[in-house]
């Protein structure tokens, strides 16, 4: 954000110093001038707000389902979590809750940090092969746990799918011809504004007012379409509350039983 503060404004007053004068040679007088450029400038500065608006709208409704995407995986490992207290036996039970443990965990160590980098994290995926695994070499010794076993199989389908869409998430964002239109609109809104007629103060100062609100507003547009990047990035706190409140905290006692009460 401060960094399009100064970018755009440092820009309106170079060009305002320089751009403005050399532009200025083009325009014949004419006594009805002023009039006409803010005709124009209402029409184009219409659409190009319509614009920004709409992607502003666009953005926020993906770092908004990239964020549903994330408490709906933090939910459904929470349910295979309890599913697996209470209908494994004592030696099962306890290895896949320490391999989903040990997800959740990375997940918010590991992964978190690499994809506010911009990159597809791989600890993850590593932890959850190691679950398939022994979800698949687990062979049930009767009729009702092969039943529940299959359904279990079934559930864990969706934090799988939940996770690669996360990961999809990672490096999805607008189109590049979108943000092309975005800043040629930018520039030449604040061209506009250098063929007015007025003393050099006045654009400088109708200028800078305009160019700050469109850098605030290009810049929130930029932190709400990378949900997932940058410092401002979606935290992992439906993992955390999960790891604290379901794992490791008073639900996670559930189904600790015998080997008999937990099946």
């Amino acid at each position: 954000m401060v960094l399009f503060l100064v970018l755009f404004l440092g820009g309106t007053v170079l060009g305002v110093l320089f751009v403005r004068p050399w532009l200025r040679r083009f325009v014949a007088p004419q006594p009805d001038w002023n009039a006409l450029v803010t005709g124009v400038l209402s029409c184009f500065v219409v659409f190009y707000g319509l614009l920004l608006g709409l992607l502003a709208v666009a953005a926020h409704e993906q770092r908004t389902a990239v964020e549903n995407v994330i408490s709906r995986e933090a939910l459904s490992l929470a349910g295979v979590y309890g599913e697996v207290a209470y209908n494994y036996p004592a030696g099962v039970r306890d290895d896949l809750r320490k391999l989903l443990r040990e997800y959740v965990t990375t997940t918010i160590e590991e992964d978190w940090p690499v994809q506010q980098q911009g990159r597809m994290p791989r600890s993850g995926t590593r932890v959850m092969q190691k679950i398939n695994s022994r979800l698949w070499s687990y062979d049930p010794p009767d009729e009702r746990t092969r039943l529940v076993h299959a359904a279990l199989l079934d559930l864990m389908e969706m934090p799988r799918d939940l996770r690669r869409q996360r990961l999809y998430s990672v490096r999805s964002g607008l189109p590049n011809i979108l943000w092309y239109v975005v800043w040629i609109g930018a520039v030449l809104t604040i061209l506009f504004l250098y063929l007015f007629d007025l003393q050099r103060r006045n654009v400088l100062m109708l200028a800078g007012l305009l160019s700050f609100f469109i850098a605030f507003l290009i810049g929130v547009i930029v932190v709400l379409d990378r949900p997932l990047r940058g410092p401002r990035a979606v935290p992992p706190e439906p993992f955390q509350v999960l790891m604290d409140e379901v794992m490791n905290g008073h639900l996670g006692e559930i189904g600790t039983g015998t080997s008999g009460e937990g099946t």
